[in-house]
């Protein structure tokens, strides 16, 4: 950008003395060797060699102005396009970036490269996390989940439907209700395999170990929260089996050693 400021000085000084000549000249030809009239036609023209001056000057710095303009209004549309998450598709057209200023569009793609690779690994990342799950910010409002935690919930539609809602909401139907996630963020509390139960909205309970826990940033500013559900009811209903079972045969043990005691008594009378 320095580069493009002083070709247009030098280029303006150049066009100055050129003109600043040939009006000099012109004016010592016109006189006829008279100084009185190569005065006056010196003064004259020396004024209109002036004026072509400064409207050259003028057009140039009008000229550079509107390039410089154009190059900036692009730069502030495309950076707020990088900062609305569009980082898939590069912006375009990019409209004013030429010579020096071309790195500048450089720069800015290399950027974006940069946010699409990030935001491709974190996609990646969620996508195969294959338990109920949601992300949530500092406000504990919905920015990803999937569908088993919809599913778990007992929630119809897509899960887009459920981003900006609280957990609360999207749990209980009750915004004000105190989560685990929100305690977590307040007070940077880990909780890793909790015990729960999960209400669905049509009456289902779902026995989970949940892992919740704060997140945050390179510079440790918490950002939102992740909750992981495991889905233990399966595990629960088989050791809930297994607990009856047990207590059954308990119950046949205790009934099989009345029976032992009682043949002994019968077999102790009859001798």
């Amino acid at each position: 950008m320095r580069q493009s400021f002083f070709i247009v000085a030098v280029s303006s000084s150049v066009i100055s003395c050129i003109i600043t000549v040939c009006a000099v000249l012109g004016a010592l030809s016109l006189g006829g060797g008279e100084p009185g009239i190569a005065a006056k036609n010196t003064l004259g023209i020396s004024l209109a060699a002036i004026v072509a001056i400064c409207l050259g000057t003028l057009a140039a710095y009008l000229l550079q102005g509107k390039v410089l303009g154009k190059t900036l209004d692009t730069l502030e549309k495309a950076m707020l396009f990088l900062a609305q998450g569009n980082c898939k598709e590069q912006f375009g057209p990019m409209e004013g970036f030429s010579f020096d200023l071309k790195g500048l569009s450089d720069a800015l793609e290399t950027l974006r490269l940069k946010c699409k690779g990030n935001y491709d690994r974190l996609q990646g990342i969620l996508e195969v996390i294959h338990v109920p799950f949601l992300l949530v910010d500092t406000d504990e409002r919905v920015i990803f989940t999937n569908d088993l935690a919809l599913k778990m919930l007992e929630i119809d539609g897509a899960k887009e439907k459920q981003y900006g809602r609280t957990l609360a909401e999207v749990f209980y139907n009750d915004p004000g209700r105190k989560t685990l996630v929100g305690r977590s963020i307040k007070d940077r509390e880990i909780f890793l395999n909790k015990e729960l139960i999960i209400n669905g909205h049509r009456g289902t309970k779902t026995h989970v170990l949940a892992s919740i826990s704060y997140l945050a940033d390179s510079n440790d500013t918490i950002f939102g929260g992740l909750c992981l559900y495991l889905d233990m009811t399966e595990n629960r209903k088989q050791e809930m089996q297994i607990q009856a079972n047990s207590e059954k045969l308990a119950m046949a043990a205790q009934k099989s050693g009345e029976v032992i005691a009682q043949l002994g008594q019968t077999a102790h009378r009859l001798e």
